[in-house]
């Protein structure tokens, strides 16, 4: 599959079902497929073909797919609902009696083709798909808003039969899974080999040990740098992957509209959103970063025109963590450097570069196939009543069924919630024989496996001979010989000096060298070198110094946010107690204090 066409299928599976799509059950309104079209003739002149097979597994995952419910009319009944809870919400729409009339639901969707127009005016060519995509994903639910913030548009449901998740949640996934161009299982009723290039699989991605990253904090802007740098580190580890296949991929968590994601967009590829849109996603952020030290993205298999294969965008993602932490330890630093004078550089060097291409939270990823639903025979197989009775044994044909899905999924979950997952199975496929399309069944299983060989791994990787860290800190100690002293901090990685070893240097002598070279009022205003840094923790303490003046406009709406800035610059605030800042800065205060407290004021 070549790129155009990929981001072509994109468009295309997000706007299979117009976000007004529960109102256009109304007799007369034409229905939601004929909107759909007449939204694809305004982006494309040639539109690809569309290939139901995403909107299926999406459904599926989603939702219970059930025919024969009749029609609940969203206009009649706005209802949402919840899967954990019994009560429902029943939203308010703008309409001028107690139902909403044909002619507003042709005012509707006149709005949702004018707002797509007004997206997609200034992309031009099929090098434009993935612009008009990205458009799409981040601006189209804010352009409708905009235009009529009187209809819910964030709460509208994909399906008002059920109506526990948003057609914004249906479209994404399905968007998300517009690679597959044929079903996961063959028309034999055999499944397909799950290493074909547009076969989906699950890749789950996450920071070994960042509570021990966090443990290693005296002050508050110690804490503060250190959780900013995970999420950072967690979202450059995602960045190649939403270039090449798009935000919507990742799972969880969710990146629409979320702000580290727009500050990505504004300052991103050109290809991304457009230049015109980026305006308004600038400035819309209070907090820099919600992203935890995890995610989940569903991906295609790969190795075939532009599906990468899972391994080469694995190791892309490594690489951009690596790269990404390279660059916070060169601003440290280089702010560092900008206020000593070192004499006997190397070791200095020396000391950095072994902790400077590593993160110290090691990346770890892993990568699981989408198990498909197999259309079976039977789905009831009970068990004796009476001792002279005959247990009823599945065919061949379904035995076989059963036995490589427990091979697949019941290794991984108690045998007890394997027989309740099965009863359950068994249950609903009896009810209609679109069973085979529930593919939710499987991915509450999957996901658990997912997570538990996704944890040994984490294991596996813990040993002390798979962690490159622990390496590169024998070869240092062996360097200089054993006399680095352990960082008064962390107490278990090499502090940072310049300072040239001399014949009879011992333990006293060395120490006392590095609390001379520490005892700099810039790295300790105390002067009294107490606390001695090493690469890493000296990151945390003196990353944001050296943000506030750097000319990286990215850098400083990631770490300053506007009100950080403005506090910042207000000199008249120096010198106040926590609680005088609290009464001073009000709302502004849980924005402005971690700034501060980096800045050393």
């Amino acid at each position: 599959m070549e790129e155009n066409r990929f981001w072509a299928y994109k468009v295309i599976q997000f706007l299979h079902d117009p976000p007004g799509k529960p109102f256009l059950f109304f007799p007369g309104s034409g229905g939601h497929r004929a909107l759909a079209r007449e939204l694809w003739d305004i982006i494309f002149k040639e539109k690809p073909r569309f290939f139901s097979y995403a909107d299926w597994i999406a459904s599926g995952a989603d939702r219970p797919v059930i025919k024969g419910l009749g029609t609940i009319y969203f206009h009649k009944n706005p209802l949402i609902t919840h899967p954990l809870t019994k009560s429902h919400i029943k939203l308010t729409l703008p309409s001028e009696g107690k139902r909403v009339t044909l002619e507003e639901i042709d005012e509707l969707k006149e709005l949702q083709k004018s707002s797509l127009e007004r997206l997609i005016e200034h992309i031009e060519g099929v090098e434009g798909n993935k612009t008009a995509f990205f458009n799409l994903w981040r601006l189209f639910r804010k352009e409708l808003i905009k235009d009529d913030p009187d209809i819910p548009w964030r709460f509208i449901p994909a399906d008002s039969r059920c109506p526990d998740h948003s057609i914004w949640e249906h479209n994404r996934l399905t968007s998300a899974l517009a690679f597959i161009t044929q079903g996961l299982v063959k028309k034999n009723g055999q499944p397909r080999d799950i290493n074909d290039p547009d076969y989906p699989w699950l890749f789950s991605f996450s920071l070994r040990s960042p509570q021990s990253f966090l443990k290693e904090a005296r002050k508050s802007q110690d804490l503060w740098t250190g959780s900013m740098l995970i999420s950072d580190l967690a979202f450059a580890g995602m960045v190649p992957i939403i270039e090449h296949y798009g935000p919507d991929v990742v799972i969880y968590p969710d990146l629409l509209a979320n702000p580290r994601a727009d500050i990505w967009l504004c300052y991103g590829k050109e290809d991304t959103i457009s230049t015109e849109f980026k305006s308004q996603l600038k400035g819309a952020y209070s907090r820099a970063s919600v992203i935890p030290h995890t995610f989940v993205a569903i991906l295609p298999r790969g190795g075939e025109g532009h599906l990468k294969s899972i391994e080469d965008i694995g190791n892309e993602v490594l690489k951009a963590i690596g790269k990404r932490w390279g660059k916070y330890v060169s601003l440290a630093k280089n702010w560092m450097e900008s206020k000593i004078s070192l004499t006997k550089a190397k070791l200095w060097h020396d000391t950095w570069k072994a902790f400077q291409d590593t993160p110290p939270v090691e990346p770890i990823w892993i990568a699981v196939p989408w198990i498909p639903c197999e259309r079976q025979g039977n789905y009831y197989f009970p068990g004796r009543t009476l001792p002279c009775q005959e247990t009823e044994r599945p065919p061949e044909g379904d035995f076989e069924i059963i036995k490589r899905r427990f091979f697949k999924l019941g290794f991984w979950v108690p045998e007890e919630v394997w027989a309740r997952y099965e009863y359950s199975r068994s249950v609903f496929a009896r009810t209609k024989e679109e069973y085979y399309l529930n593919s939710g069944f499987n991915y509450s299983l999957l996901h658990y496996k997912l997570k538990a060989q996704h944890m040994l791994r984490k294991l596996y990787s813990a040993l002390p001979e798979t962690h490159k860290q622990n390496k590169e800190n024998l070869d240092l100690s062996r360097k200089t010989k054993g006399m680095t002293e352990k960082c008064t901090l962390c107490k278990s990685r090499p502090v940072i000096a310049d300072y040239k070893e001399e014949p009879g240097d011992h333990a006293e002598s060395i120490r006392a060298k590095l609390k001379e070279f520490w005892s700099n009022t810039d790295l300790d205003p105390a002067g009294e070198g107490k606390e001695r840094l090493c690469p890493v923790c000296a990151t945390k303490r003196f990353l944001v110094k050296n943000i506030i003046n750097s000319s990286d406009e990215e850098l400083k709406h990631l770490w300053l946010p506007d009100t950080e800035e403005k506090f910042l610059a207000d000199k008249n605030l120096r010198g106040y107690t926590l609680r005088e800042y609290r009464a001073r800065m009000k709302s502004h205060f849980l924005v402005g204090f971690p700034a501060r407290t980096c800045s050393g004021h």
